[in-house]
């Protein structure tokens, strides 16, 4: 509904008390992720929210998004032209977009990129930064 012309802007512009918003975010990223997101981050992302012209950006590049302009999608040339060291971490419950396997995929495509499934949703170092910290740490101990 966001990437519907007018009706995602209007929907964006709507001003949300941070308790609906909160419950928003929390339909998209996942409860646990929300819930475990410092107070502060939350309210950040709320202001943000509130800044101008935020809600023509968003609608429109979710329109552009879901249509797969190329200017917002990478396709299997691009990834497979990518020549520095590239980490995905994934979310184990995270199928929103795409399946884990496309991911997967897409990843295998990188010269030397590695995927990594992390226990969590849409954005896992929300859910449990420390196993994110780990895949990190070590990413960056073999580079």
């Amino acid at each position: 509904m966001l990437a519907w012309p007018g009706i995602g802007r209007l929907s964006l512009t709507m001003p949300s008390p941070l308790p609906v918003y909160r419950r928003i975010l929390a339909h998209s990223l996942g409860r646990p992720a929300v819930a475990a997101a410092p107070a502060a981050l939350i309210r950040a992302t709320y202001l943000g929210t509130r800044r101008p012209g935020l809600a023509r950006t968003v609608s429109s590049y979710l329109r552009e998004q879901f249509r797969g302009a190329p200017d917002y999608v990478l396709n299997d040339a691009d990834l497979a032209g990518i020549r520095r060291p590239v980490l995905v971490i994934w979310g184990d419950r995270d199928d929103r977009y795409q399946p884990i396997a496309e991911g997967r995929r897409k990843t295998a495509l990188i010269p030397g990129a590695r995927f990594a499934l992390v226990p969590g949703g849409h954005e896992p170092w929300l859910d449990d930064s420390e196993a994110c910290a780990k895949v990190i740490t070590e990413f960056l101990a073999d580079q």
